[in-house]
C-alpha cells in the first residue's frame, strides 16, 4: 500500500520544459537539490587541502611567524568565503572543515592558537544580525524598540563562553 505518491513535476518557460539538475554553481557556492552543503564542503575542503600541500611544498620555515599569516592569507579565505550562505549544520560537514585547520596546525613547527571555524562563522552570523536589528546596513530586521532590545539580548548571550 502506498500512502504518498513521490510528486514530480516538470517547469516550463515559454514552453519549452527545463531540464532538472543536482547540484547548480552560484556565485561560487554550489547548491544541491537536497540543499545540504555537503558537497560545497567537499569542494572547498578539497581545494583548501590542495593550498595547504603548496605551501608545505613551496616553504621550509613552517613556523609560527610565517605559516599563521600565510594559512589566514591564502587557506582560511576559501574555507569561509559566502559561509553565511552554505554555513553547515551536519557535524560531518562541521568537521571536515576543522580538518583543514587541524591539518595546518599539525603543518607548523610551533604551536598555532587558531580559533574555530565554527565560532568564526557564529560571531559573522551574530555581528550580520545585529547589523539587521540596528539598521546599520540600511534595512531593519524590527520596527519595535523592545524588539531590537530582545535581540541584542540574545546575540550578548550567544557571545559568552558557555561554564
Amino acid at each position: 500500500m502506498m500512502i504518498r505518491q513521490s510528486l514530480h513535476f516538470t517547469n516550463f518557460i515559454d514552453g519549452h520544459p527545463l531540464t532538472e539538475v543536482d547540484q547548480e554553481r552560484d556565485l561560487g557556492v554550489i547548491v544541491s537539490n537536497d540543499l545540504k552543503p555537503s558537497k560545497h564542503v567537499a569542494e572547498i575542503t578539497k581545494k583548501a587541502n590542495q593550498r595547504l600541500g603548496m605551501i608545505r611544498r613551496c616553504f621550509t620555515n613552517h613556523s609560527r611567524s610565517v605559516t599563521s599569516p600565510i594559512y589566514k592569507a591564502i587557506v582560511r579565505p576559501i574555507l569561509e568565503t559566502s559561509s553565511s550562505v552554505w554555513n553547515p549544520w551536519l557535524q560531518k560537514d562541521i568537521n571536515e572543515l576543522e580538518k583543514v585547520q587541524r591539518r595546518c596546525t599539525r603543518l607548523c613547527t610551533d604551536p598555532l592558537q587558531l580559533e574555530p571555524l565554527s565560532l568564526r562563522r557564529r560571531k559573522r552570523d551574530l555581528a550580520e544580525v545585529y547589523k539587521r536589528v540596528n539598521g546599520q546596513d540600511g534595512q531593519t530586521l524590527c520596527q519595535d524598540s523592545d524588539q531590537a532590545k530582545f535581540l541584542q539580548q540574545e546575540s550578548a548571550e550567544q557571545l559568552e563562553p558557555s561554564t
